[in-house]
């Protein structure tokens, strides 16, 4: 598989990812809190966003797309810790174990994600990237149904 900046080293269909090779933000987390694995090892180098606090940022990001809102890992909004920031370890640890096994979890990761505002995705979230608050064009977001599926703006996406 090649790259604007050359040839990746990827040995695996990229369109069937196999576990072994992806770990989810709840097993980075875990990884990071036992010592088992640097937190600069978890992020977007090319961007300089690592760290445990992109870990966290990433949680949110599942709970959000576990709930059918995909969105970047660039977009920043409510709960997400900032780099130079405190944040709630424990917060973040209960949303870990809430994604960690979502199968089993859901109506509880669920019920987190609607009473949350923090959790949930606003009408606007700030792109990091870019520098810049971004809208999502979709239907609200109050209590959507879960067989909705949110489009992406297309604009939006073409930008990043």
């Amino acid at each position: 598989m090649t790259s604007g900046g050359g040839r990746l080293d990827i040995r695996f269909d990229t369109l069937d990812l196999p576990r072994a090779q992806f770990l989810t933000a709840s097993d980075a987390r875990r990884r990071c809190r036992s010592g088992e694995a640097d937190e600069q090892q978890f992020g977007i180098s090319f961007a300089g966003l690592r760290g445990l606090w992109f870990v966290a940022g990433s949680l949110v990001r599942d709970m959000a797309a576990l709930n059918k809102m995909e969105m970047a890992p660039w977009d920043v909004w409510g709960a997400q810790p900032k780099p130079e920031g405190e944040f709630d370890l424990s917060l973040f640890d209960e949303l870990a174990a809430l994604t960690r096994d979502p199968d089993h979890t859901f109506v509880e990761l669920r019920r987190r994600y609607d009473e949350d505002k923090g959790l949930r995705v606003p009408p606007t979230v700030f792109n990091v990237l870019n520098g810049r608050p971004e809208a999502i064009n979709r239907p609200t977001h109050f209590r959507p149904t879960i067989a909705s599926a949110a489009p992406r703006h297309e604009e939006r996406d073409s930008q990043l």
